[in-house]
């Protein structure tokens, strides 16, 4: 949390000390998404660069207590789990895409509702609430569409039906003993 909050506050340092000329190539939006998103991936980074070392550690040792428990039985987990390392790659790579959508999204929403807030009073007065309440509609209609909501239903059908597979082939190693 230390460092999501230390990172947070150089961003706005450095952004509050932004020239007029640099404020115009960088949104109040992307500053914003760099506060929030960027720091909070440079926190998820500390628990990953622990994994480098621990993963293969933990992996070895549920592997060996595996083979102990149901012997040969846990090849056909190994080789799912070596089957699926692409598939998740190809779905990461999917996920990674439609966040980047979505964080352009996130900014020019960020984007109009700073210049909606900036010109309220313009705004009030013109009678212009319903069309900037359009247009804002409009971006976060965007945004929703970049969010996968499918994902998770063709994770779970993905996961079933090799989870069938993985079983059939458990049976046909250990010869229906297990």
């Amino acid at each position: 949390m230390n460092l999501r909050s230390a990172v947070i506050l150089a961003i706005y340092d450095k952004a509050l000390r932004l020239s007029p000329s640099a404020r115009q190539q960088k949104s109040v939006g992307q500053i914003v998404n760099l506060m929030s998103t960027d720091a909070q991936r440079m926190q998820d980074l500390t628990t990953y660069l622990m994994s480098l070392w621990s993963a293969p550690l933990q992996v070895g040792i549920c592997l060996y207590f595996l083979y102990d428990v149901v012997g040969l039985a846990m090849i056909s987990g190994v080789a799912m789990s070596l089957v699926m390392a692409p598939v998740t790659g190809y779905v990461a790579k999917f996920a990674r895409r439609y966040q980047k959508k979505l964080m352009a999204a996130k900014d020019e929403r960020i984007a109009l509702t700073g210049e909606v807030l900036n010109g309220i009073k313009l705004i009030k007065c013109s009678t212009w609430e319903d069309r900037f309440e359009a247009r804002i509609q409009e971006v976060r209609d965007v945004a929703a569409l970049c969010l996968p909501r499918v994902m998770p239903t063709c994770h779970a059908h993905v996961s079933r039906a090799l989870s069938t597979v993985q079983r059939a082939l458990r049976h046909r190693l250990t010869r229906g003993t297990s």
